[in-house]
C-alpha cells in the first residue's frame, strides 16, 4: 500500500543512487552513507563488469543495501525513474537521490531529510556551493540553463535545476512519471523540476557543498548532452507558451504564474486532456469569430505545426494509434510516418473549426449526408408510434472518432427532435459557455455525467418517455463512476480494439439498460468534402438484470469495440483520443487480482 506523505507518521525515506561505472568511487563513498541507518537502493544502469561485481559485493556485505539492475545503460534519468518505481513498491514514502561519485556532501543528509519530513509534499533540492575544484566551463554552462529555466517558469523560484542531490516525495514523482515522458539522460533533473513546478509542487532549496574529486568520473558528453539539453529547453519553452494565456491571467490576478495549472488531484487523463482542449478551442474560436471559417482553416497549418512540434505526448500517442490501426487493417499502403501524424493532428484541428460552424448554424444541408436516410427518418422524424402514442426517445452511443458535434445538424433537419448530451462535470459548463458565445444560445441540453444519481436516471427516463434522445460517449472511462447501483461490477471492462485489449466504461451500458429504450451508435465522419452521419442499430433494448450484469456486460463492451474498430480502421485520421487507449485501468488490475 502506498504511503501518504501528507502525514509525517508515514515518513519512510531511503537513499537512491544511480550507478554507471562508478564502482570504485562508490565503494569509498558508501561508508559515509551507511552511518545514517537508511535503506540504500543502488540502481546499476548497465555498468561494466568491474562495477557490476563491486555492486554485487556491496549488496552482499551490507544488509541495508538493495540492488536494482538494468540490463542496458539507459541514462541517469532512466536509472532514477526505475529506482523510484522500485522504492514505491518497497513501501518507502521519499527517496533522497544522491550521486555515486562522492560529489555531494553526505553530511547534509540529515538536514535534507528533516526538511522533507517537515514538508512531506515538497521537493527538497540542493543549491550547490562550489569550491575551486569546479571546472569553470561547467559553472558558466549551468547559468545558461538557469536562465532558460527562469524563462520556462517565468520566475526565479528555482534556484538550481541541475543538482542531483534532492528528496522526492514518491507519490508526486510517480504521478509525474506516469503522466509525462521525461528525458532519460542528463536532461532528467532539469525537466523533472520544471514539470513539478508547473504542477504547483513546492521546491525548497538547501545550500550544499558540491565537490569535484580528483578521481571523479564524469559521463557528460559535451556535444551530445548539450544538444539533448538544448532540445529539452526548446520543448519546455514551447510548452510554456501554450500555457501562457493561463499564466498571464494568474499574474494579473496576483497569483503564482502556474497556480492551478495542473494540481496533483487532476491525475486522470480525461481531465488533463480536456483542459488542454478547452484552451485550444478558445484560441481557434477567436480566430473563427474574427476571421471566418476559411481563414481559420488556413491558420490551422502553422498552429498545428507548432502543436505537432511541442506536444510530444499527443504526437507519440498519434503514432501509437496509427501504427496499430494500419497493422490491424493488413493493408498494402505505406506505414504511417511523421507526415501522417501531422495530417492526423490537422484533422483534429479541422474538426474543431467545424464545431464552430455547426454551433453558429453556418453548416449547409449539402455539407451533411445522412446514410440510410429512410431509416433515420423513421427513428427521429416521427412524433408518434404506430398506435398513435408519443414515440419514446432513444440512446445514442457516441465516441471521439469523427466529429460528433455535427449531430447538432440533426436538430435543423428534425425540428421536433430534442437531444441531451452527457459530458464530464468540468466541461459541461465550459462547453455550454462556448456554444452560447458562438450562437447566443445553447440548443443542446448538456448534463454532467459525474453528477448522475438514481434521481438523474429517473429524470432522463422521463425525457426518453417524452421522445427525447440521450447521447453519451462510450470510448472514455471517467474519473469516478456515476453514483448508480451497480453492485461489485467495475466501472470499466476490457474489449479487444484493433487487436489489443482496451478499456471501455460500463456506465453507458448500465444507464441504457435503466432507460429501457432502443440504442444506436452514431458516428459523424468527414469524407470527400462533407460529413457523413451513420446511425446504426445497436440494440432494441439492453437488458442487464442486476445479478447477471457481470456476465452480460463483457459481450456488450465487445460489441461496441467491434463497431468502433470498423470506423477506426476505415477513418484512422479521425480518431481524436490522444492518449494511450490501451493502458490498463487500475480498476481492472484490482478486479484481476481478486
Amino acid at each position: 500500500m502506498q504511503n501518504n506523505p501528507e502525514h509525517a507518521d508515514n515518513f519512510k525515506p531511503c537513499l537512491l543512487i544511480p550507478v554507471y561505472n562508478h564502482g570504485l568511487q562508490l565503494k569509498k563513498y558508501l561508508p559515509s552513507l551507511i552511518q545514517y541507518q537508511l535503506d540504500i537502493v543502488l540502481v546499476n544502469d548497465g555498468s561494466d563488469e568491474q562495477t557490476t561485481a563491486i555492486l554485487a559485493e556491496l549488496d552482499a556485505e551490507f544488509a541495508c543495501v538493495q540492488l536494482v539492475s538494468l540490463a542496458e545503460n539507459g541514462g541517469k534519468g532512466a536509472a532514477v525513474m526505475a529506482g523510484i518505481a522500485y522504492c514505491e513498491t518497497q513501501g518507502f514514502s521519499h527517496a533522497l537521490q544522491i550521486d555515486a561519485d562522492g560529489q555531494h556532501d553526505s553530511n547534509d543528509i540529515p538536514k535534507f531529510l528533516a526538511a522533507a519530513e517537515a514538508a512531506p509534499s515538497t521537493v527538497i533540492s540542493g543549491q550547490p556551493v562550489y569550491d575551486d575544484s569546479v571546472p569553470k566551463k561547467r559553472l558558466y554552462a549551468r547559468y545558461i540553463t538557469h536562465v532558460w529555466v527562469w524563462i520556462e517558469t517565468l520566475s526565479f523560484d528555482i534556484k538550481d535545476s541541475m543538482c542531483g542531490f534532492r528528496v522526492y516525495p514518491l507519490n508526486v514523482m510517480s504521478e509525474l512519471i506516469r503522466d509525462v515522458k521525461l528525458g532519460t539522460r542528463m536532461d532528467f533533473d532539469v525537466e523533472a523540476l520544471v514539470h513539478l513546478y508547473w504542477r504547483g509542487v513546492n521546491v525548497k532549496f538547501i545550500p550544499t557543498k558540491v565537490l569535484y574529486p580528483d578521481d571523479g568520473l564524469s559521463h557528460f558528453n559535451v556535444l551530445k548532452d548539450n544538444l539533448l539539453i538544448t532540445a529539452m529547453h526548446t520543448q519546455l519553452v514551447c510548452l510554456m507558451l501554450l500555457k501562457l494565456p493561463k499564466v498571464l491571467k494568474n499574474l494579473v490576478s496576483g497569483k503564482k504564474p502556474f497556480a492551478g495549472e495542473l494540481s496533483s488531484s487532476e491525475g486522470h487523463w480525461a481531465i488533463k486532456q480536456e483542459k488542454g482542449s478547452m484552451q485550444g478551442m478558445k484560441i481557434m474560436l477567436a480566430c473563427y469569430k474574427f476571421l471566418g471559417k476559411r481563414w481559420a482553416y488556413i491558420l490551422l497549418y502553422p498552429v498545428i505545426l507548432f502543436f505537432f512540434i511541442s506536444a510530444k505526448q499527443a504526437r507519440q500517442e498519434s503514432q501509437r494509434f496509427l501504427q496499430r490501426a494500419w497493422a490491424s487493417r493488413q493493408t498494402q499502403e505505406l506505414p504511417p510516418n511523421l507526415l501522417t501524424t501531422y495530417r492526423h493532428l490537422l484533422s483534429f484541428g479541422r474538426a474543431m473549426v467545424d464545431r464552430f460552424g455547426v454551433w453558429s448554424n453556418d453548416m449547409q444541408h449539402s455539407e451533411l449526408h445522412i446514410h440510410n436516410e429512410d431509416s433515420v427518418d423513421r427513428i427521429l422524424g416521427l412524433k408518434e408510434d404506430n398506435e398513435g402514442k408519443p414515440k419514446r426517445g432513444c440512446v445514442f452511443f457516441t465516441s471521439h472518432l469523427g466529429n460528433v458535434d455535427i449531430m447538432r445538424g440533426l436538430l435543423q433537419r428534425y425540428p421536433n427532435l430534442k437531444l441531451t448530451v452527457l459530458l464530464f462535470a468540468e466541461n459541461a459548463v465550459k462547453i455550454n459557455a462556448l456554444m452560447k458565445d458562438v450562437s447566443g444560445s445553447s440548443a443542446l441540453n448538456i448534463i454532467s455525467v459525474a453528477q448522475i444519481t438514481p434521481a438523474t436516471a429517473m429524470m432522463l427516463n422521463d425525457r426518453i418517455e417524452a421522445g427525447e434522445c440521450v447521447a453519451i460517449a462510450v470510448d472514455r472511462t471517467q474519473p469516478e463512476h456515476p453514483n448508480m447501483p451497480v453492485n461489485s461490477v467495475p466501472n470499466c471492462l476490457e474489449g479487444e480494439f484493433l487487436g489489443m485489449p482496451a478499456v471501455f466504461p460500463t456506465g453507458p451500458f448500465i444507464l441504457a439498460s435503466l432507460l429501457d429504450c432502443a440504442v444506436y451508435t452514431l458516428f459523424c465522419i468527414h469524407d470527400e468534402g462533407r460529413y457523413h452521419l451513420h446511425l446504426r442499430h445497436f440494440s432494441e433494448k439492453i437488458d442487464l438484470p442486476r445479478r447477471k450484469r457481470g456476465a452480460l456486460l463483457p459481450a456488450l463492451v465487445q460489441q461496441y469495440a467491434d463497431e468502433l474498430t470498423y470506423f477506426a480502421q476505415k477513418y484512422p485520421l479521425q480518431w481524436f483520443n490522444f492518449f494511450n487507449f490501451w493502458q490498463e485501468s487500475p480498476v481492472i488490475k484490482q478486479h484481476k487480482n481478486k
